[in-house]
């Protein structure tokens, strides 16, 4: 019996960060998601902070989870042993701002614990259905949303979305993007568990502040922000698209105050100049700059068409090897040369039609929240425990025979 092996190739997944991250700039959105551009990432004090007191709190109700007592040192215990573990990996190399230290960041994460422990004891009336959630979920045709929700409680017959916040800017009642984000998991949670619940809350606490903003989500607050999204995503393709074939500076930089944050800074063109005339390039390569720019539009021609030819010469031998062999009995096949041979592999995979249908077998399988966020960039491989028939999928999948060529010594 064959079974399912699927490559989710039409499918684009999102997440709120990485929206977020093409509303600040657009630019910066290419670098990591389109051109994925490997940034070395280093964990700042304030970025500790916050990870720092998520799973502090993360433990504290693990233990409320299980109808079981944890008093505040235990609790600043497992905080302290956290930025412990930290200051050891990083050999006490955190990087700070101002005249800050390290101490003044753990100072200040262990006031926002003793001060939410304080304000919530005994924790009482609430059942936590999971902390640090992930999901994924369609927010439209083709669009896969992935997301991870801080706390989700049940209170009655009320869900309510925790969101805790570590920073220290108090966003002001106009600036939605909290609200935003709290909506699109809330459209994840409908999704996933319609039937145990007829309300919908947003809790978002703001740790500096001592603040909770609690308010109702709608099914009219879902469909704005969703509609509003989708609008987002739908700019984000067609830039995308646009980019890939002809226009190279459609993703344009916005210069902020964030920038001096961004990995992508020394690339980006509001902060690197070019400064070189001919002359300049004269004294190094013997030529003006005009005439480098000529040969260099010589090498990408010669190169386009050098690859046309190259595949032009695969087709040919993929489909020299479908007419000598239409039932192939083994994976790899060589074709001899006089100094090198080609050597065929031959692959086979399950691929996607109707990813409606797909998905919606998916679900009936309990499988979709399993594979369904796998990330189609980095494997082929979804089904990588042969959990579904083939059989289960007819309509929505086929068999698809592919081939790799390349150049191997001569045997």
């Amino acid at each position: 019996m064959k079974y399912l092996y699927v490559l989710l190739s039409d499918m684009s997944h999102y997440s709120f960060s990485q929206i977020n991250t093409y509303r600040q700039c657009a630019l910066k959105y290419r670098y990591q998601y389109v051109d994925r551009i490997k940034t070395e990432f280093v964990e700042t004090a304030e970025s500790i902070l916050g990870n720092s007191v998520h799973s502090t709190l993360e433990k504290l109700y693990e233990y409320v989870n299980m109808s079981k007592d944890i008093d505040i040192d235990t609790l600043l215990s497992f905080y302290r042993t956290y930025w412990d573990d930290k200051i050891t990996e990083y050999s006490g190399s955190i990087p700070t701002y101002g005249d800050f230290t390290i101490d003044d960041f753990i100072q200040r994460g262990r006031s926002y614990i003793i001060q939410y422990y304080e304000s919530h004891i005994p924790f009482d009336g609430i059942k936590v259905i999971d902390t640090e959630m992930q999901l994924y979920f369609e927010l439209g045709s083709d669009i896969g949303f992935k997301w991870f929700v801080d706390r989700l409680d049940k209170q009655g017959n009320t869900f309510i979305i925790n969101d805790y916040k570590t920073t220290k800017n108090l966003p002001s009642d106009d600036k939605d993007e909290y609200k935003d984000q709290l909506t699109l998991y809330a459209i994840g949670i409908q999704e996933k568990y319609p039937q145990y619940f007829d309300v919908l809350k947003a809790r978002l606490y703001l740790l500096h502040f001592d603040i909770e903003d609690e308010w109702d989500i709608t099914q009219e607050r879902m469909q704005q922000v969703k509609e509003k999204y989708l609008t987002l995503i739908s700019q984000i393709e067609s830039k995308k698209k646009a980019y890939t074939w002809w226009k190279k500076t459609i993703f344009e930089p916005t210069k902020s105050g964030l920038c001096r944050f961004c990995p992508f800074q020394s690339i980006c063109p509001e902060w690197t100049y070019v400064d070189a005339d001919d002359s300049f390039v004269s004294s190094l390569w013997k030529k003006s700059l005009a005439s480098l720019v000529d040969e260099f539009l010589e090498v990408k021609t010669q190169l386009s068409e050098l690859k046309k030819k190259e595949e032009w010469l695969k087709d040919i031998f993929t489909r020299y090897i479908e007419a000598k062999y239409p039932d192939p009995t083994q994976s790899t096949y060589k074709i001899a040369g006089s100094s090198k041979d080609v050597k065929i592999y031959l692959s086979e995979q399950y691929q996607v039609t109707d990813s409606d249908d797909f998905s919606r077998k998916m679900k009936d399988l309990w499988l979709y929240d399993k594979y369904a966020k796998v990330d189609h960039h980095g494997t082929n491989a979804v089904f990588k425990n042969w959990e579904a028939a083939i059989e289960s999928f007819d309509g929505s999948v086929v068999w698809k025979q592919s081939y790799r060529i390349s150049l191997v010594k001569k045997s």
